[in-house]
């Protein structure tokens, strides 16, 4: 694990010795910044080959059990996934939302290239040329993620229909 640090160099180093990489604090959860969050915990660890992410979800402090006071020396507001509430449902924050989003993006990558995949096994040259389109378009993509995330899934989105129609897949 390397707490804060989203690099495929050091991804490599460690899948090279058979090891997983996960990372916490890439950034930590406290940044109202949905943005941040979103590119960070989606997409840029998918395509640094990162193996997964973990973040704070609890943290003992002196005035609330679920952190969602200010901090020891209360300069500092804590960090915090979701914002426990007396009486209702948890509360997601402006994180939250922003780490959900990036998920999202990697299970759309995920399911282009899984159909992508599919496209190369059936050896079909029509099926093969849709699928290298998709994978070459993703490649080409800014990295580490200077573009929009949204442009992003809609490009995801139109291979994934694409590749489907070219499998004769049913689209729902």
């Amino acid at each position: 694990s390397t707490a804060s640090l989203i690099n495929r160099k050091i991804s490599e180093r460690w899948h090279a010795i058979g090891n997983l990489l996960t990372t916490y604090a890439a950034p930590f959860v406290g940044p109202d910044n949905p943005e941040l969050m979103r590119r960070t915990h989606g997409l840029e660890m998918y395509r640094s080959n990162y193996d997964g992410w973990y973040n704070l979800a609890y943290a003992q402090s002196k005035y609330h059990a679920w952190n969602d006071q200010y901090g020891y020396d209360t300069t500092y507001r804590a960090f915090r996934f979701t914002i426990c509430t007396n009486k209702g449902p948890l509360v997601n924050t402006v994180a939250f939302c922003g780490m959900r989003d990036g998920q999202n993006d990697v299970r759309y990558a995920t399911k282009m290239y899984q159909l992508a995949d599919e496209c190369f096994k059936s050896g079909k040259l029509e099926n093969i040329i849709a699928a290298r389109k998709a994978i070459a378009w993703f490649r080409e993509l800014p990295f580490p993620g200077s573009g929009d995330l949204d442009q992003t899934r809609a490009g995801m989105t139109y291979h994934i229909l694409a590749l489907m129609k070219q499998l004769g897949k049913e689209m729902n």
